[in-house]
């Protein structure tokens, strides 16, 4: 509709409850209507002060589709002074025959026939919406608008809480409440689309239970965070990251940073340099933090997402050892987060050479530079696919931890003062590239959901926790350790991709469930295998943190160390799988092609 003929109609229609409220005020008050007597002095001095205070607090951008009690709020400025005004001019200003007291007789009439009629041209104009049908786990004073939001354009059915006995079998905008206990009851009896959960209530078991068993039921599942003032927007979609529960409850760290700490972290602006980044400034007080990654787009992203003017933004390949001296030279680094290299199994699968020369030679290369300029701390983030490689991914990242090993003994020796650790971890939820953005883009779009294999197990744990643990692991280490992190219980990827199609409200497709979304199996992707392992001699010492371990392997001699040097220094380009299998045979980092 015309913004003008809008707002001319918004305008005749509040003269007209201006005139309505007039009338019947000077009614109540007299008992008749003698139009002769209700000056039109008063009906024109009402009707202007109206139009000044209408366009002065420009009421004609009130939004009358979404309009609420909640309204109020932003109207009381304006309609106190439209009270103010009205029931004093006829005090000051007396005319025979009209009465002082109806200048706020008045206004009460025309305050009561605003709001009713508002809230009515709200509920007229949301009546043909096609209603979802809601519910809401948890309520406190900060949800109570975003409740009352909602009920403008859905049903809300129930708000479920468990504690607040005072609340219990009462009602808030109309809403019954319900404890928490009969939440499956009711799933089970109603045909509910959303489920809107308060995140304080994930780790209760109810809500567990129900997040477990989602494929019984078709509602979509929504979080928010009730510790702050929430609006629509604040709505979030659960993903499989918020429901994992892998019992580690003890994030908190054993030691600090020191104010004159400068910290380089490669692959800075990737999903695990970031996130430890972030951890950083959030916990502690560093001099300067040095993000250093390849990927200029990536630089951008995390540049715009952290703006602090404690970390130094780098582009550039560690390969590059000018830029890795002149960085060295410029600060006085004292611990490095080596997370940066590739990561992708099939990708690199067919790019041999950019493996060893980024993963491997790239290492070489800060871990020198590391032990020249003798660097306090070198915290390297290896993977799971190092634990007897079948792709070329592994192999490298097992090559990279031989590197480290070999220092790690220097170390131990007295013949450097780096200390060098390692950390090995599975599957990160959301890390870039991961399984879960794809699995969400392929539910998004209606399916197929594609598995490569229905017994695929996989590690996971989420970007924080891996985060964290890094940290923790730097603020632990002696210089010789393979730190391990507890992964919980494997996951198989087929019941996963169930739980994140039932996230979003769907169901898996069956004979009898033609509109589901369907699961496709494309098979093992090359280099790739049925299961990841952690431990290569599956012997491993507990710490003090209970969600760290040491892994108890034996490490790499030196005329295998002097094997591996040897091969990244020849020329990788030439190198076929061929050759992997037949130089890679020795205990430390046997090849085993699948």
């Amino acid at each position: 509709m015309n913004k003008n003929l809008r707002t001319f109609i918004i305008l005749f229609f509040d003269i007209f409850l201006i005139l309505l409220s007039a009338n019947i005020a000077y009614f109540l008050r007299l008992e008749n209507l003698d139009l002769d007597i209700l000056n039109n002095k008063y009906l024109l001095f009402y009707l202007t002060i109206y139009l000044l205070v209408f366009f002065l607090f420009k009421l004609k951008e009130l939004s009358h589709r979404y309009f609420s009690l909640g309204h109020t709020k932003q109207l009381f400025i304006p309609l106190l002074i439209l009270s103010l005004i009205w029931s004093s001019f006829p005090i000051f200003v007396q005319i025979d025959g009209y009465p002082r007291s109806l200048g706020i007789l008045t206004f009460i009439l025309f305050f009561i026939f605003y709001i009713f009629s508002r809230v009515a041209i709200s509920k007229l104009l949301n009546y043909k919406n096609d209603k979802k049908n809601i519910i809401f786990i948890g309520f406190n004073e900060n949800i109570y608008d975003l409740i009352s939001a909602y009920t403008k354009r859905y049903k809300v059915s129930s708000i479920f809480i468990s504690e607040n006995e005072t609340l219990n079998y009462k009602n808030i905008l109309g809403i019954p409440i319900r404890k928490l206990d009969r939440l499956l009851n009711f799933l089970n009896d109603n045909n509910i689309d959303q489920i809107i959960i308060d995140q304080n209530f994930f780790k209760n078991s109810i809500i567990k239970n129900l997040l477990l068993n989602l494929d019984q039921y078709r509602a979509k599942i929504l979080s928010i965070n009730s510790d702050s003032q929430l609006s629509v927007a604040d709505v979030q979609q659960v993903e499989i990251d918020d429901i994992i529960f892998r019992g580690i409850t003890d994030l908190k760290f054993s030691g600090s940073f020191e104010k004159k700490d400068i910290i380089l972290i490669s692959g800075g602006a990737g999903s695990i340099g970031s996130s430890i980044i972030k951890q950083i400034l959030n916990q502690f007080n560093v001099k300067k933090i040095i993000c250093i990654d390849m990927s200029e787009n990536n630089i951008y992203k995390i540049q715009q997402d952290i703006n602090n003017e404690n970390i130094e933004y780098v582009v550039g390949d560690i390969n590059d050892k000018k830029l890795i001296t002149y960085i060295f030279n410029k600060y006085n680094i004292t611990t490095i987060f080596h997370t940066a290299a590739y990561k992708h199994v099939p990708i690199m699968e067919y790019n041999l050479y950019q493996s060893f020369k980024n993963n491997c030679l790239g290492t070489l290369s800060l871990v020198e530079e590391s032990v020249k300029h003798n660097i306090e701390k070198f915290i390297f983030v290896s993977s799971d696919k190092a634990v007897r490689p079948t792709n070329v991914m592994g192999l490298s990242k097992r090559l990279s931890e031989s590197i480290i090993d070999h220092y790690q003994q220097k170390f131990r020796e007295n013949k450097i003062n780096t200390k060098f650790s390692i950390v090995r971890f599975g599957n990160v939820l959301e890390s870039s590239g991961s399984l879960i953005p794809l699995l969400r883009s392929q539910i998004l779009k209606g399916g197929p959901v594609t598995i490569t294999h229905k017994d695929v197990i996989r590690y996971f744990m989420t970007l924080s926790e891996a985060a964290h643990l890094v940290i923790e692991s730097s603020f632990m280490t002696t210089g010789s350790e393979i730190y391990l992190f507890d992964m919980g219980e494997p996951i198989r990827i087929i019941d996963l991709a169930r739980r994140m199609v039932n996230l979003y409200g769907r169901q898996i497709k069956t004979d009898t469930n033609k509109e589901g979304i369907d699961i496709e199996y494309i098979g093992l992707r090359p280099g790739e295998k049925l299961y990841e392992e952690l431990l290569v001699d599956h012997k491993s010492l507990k710490t003090k943190n209970d969600n760290i371990y040491i892994s108890q392997e034996k490490r790499v001699s030196s005329p295998n160390y002097d094997k591996y040097i040897k091969f990244l220094n020849s020329d990788l380009t030439k190198i076929t799988h061929s050759d992997l299998i037949d130089i890679f045979k020795d205990d430390y980092a046997k090849y085993f092609k699948k």
